[in-house]
């Protein structure tokens, strides 16, 4: 069976939905921690720690997506948990009114975030690079995320940061952002195959014992050729 294939559209819907999602816990995270009452060197050290805990998940995750055939139900898996587990923890900051917030609380937060977020882009550049039919479309369609993260950090992110303040506005555009991600993610990746001869690629069905028995040769076909060769030798003679 061919491995799986996934169109140039396809890809760059998914890395559209992919950075618009990922640019909401990124280059606003700092000024969201100050917003929440933390001094700059705890926000140092809360960033630090997420930075650390996300090179542990982005290799562990990267080694289970390999042993799982690096298919799109793997991927599927890691987009979506990793969707999940980034909102989650980005709302367990913005969207309570703790102030200032205990700095514990902000790290663990934060480490359940990177660690969710971090393996999101390797696996699926590692999926889509793959899969495309043409590799040369693959920086066409990762364009498409460049272009998504960029306007939503300068158009909406920036003057909603400035009008609501960073933590509530970074909350509400997570869980919008997360919600289309798993929508396009569902919708678009396969979730099936794999990579040829991938742990997760449907093996053909097994021959059945009969299918496989040698049936004995007519050893009647023989004798019935020499009578006949006879029978026509005597109609000759006569």
């Amino acid at each position: 069976m061919d491995p799986e294939r996934i169109s140039p559209r396809a890809a760059s819907a998914l890395y559209a939905a992919l950075f618009l999602f990922t640019a909401a816990p990124g280059r606003f995270s700092a000024p969201m921690y100050a917003d929440l009452g933390l001094s700059n060197a705890q926000v140092g050290a809360v960033l630090a720690a997420g930075a650390v805990a996300a090179l542990v998940a982005r290799s562990a995750v990267t080694v289970a997506f390999d042993r799982l055939g690096g298919g799109g139900r793997a991927a599927r898996l890691v987009l979506v948990f990793g969707t999940v587990g980034c909102s989650l923890s980005t709302l367990a900051c913005g969207a309570g009114r703790v102030r200032p917030l205990p700095a514990w609380w902000a790290t663990a937060s934060r480490v359940a975030s990177d660690c969710s977020l971090a393996p999101m882009h390797t696996i699926l550049n590692a999926y889509t690079i793959r899969c495309l039919p043409d590799k040369r479309e693959w920086g066409r369609s990762r364009l498409w995320g460049a272009v998504t993260w960029g306007l939503l950090n300068a158009a909406l992110l920036g003057p909603a940061i400035d009008r609501f303040g960073a933590a509530e506005a970074l909350a509400v555009a997570n869980l919008v952002t997360g919600v289309l991600l798993i929508g396009v993610v569902l919708a678009l990746l396969p979730g099936q195959c794999g990579a040829a001869g991938g742990a997760d690629e449907p093996r053909p069905p097994a021959r059945s014992p009969d299918a496989l028995e040698l049936r004995p040769a007519d050893d009647t076909a023989a004798p019935r050729d020499a009578a006949d060769d006879a029978a026509r030798a005597r109609a000759a003679a006569d």
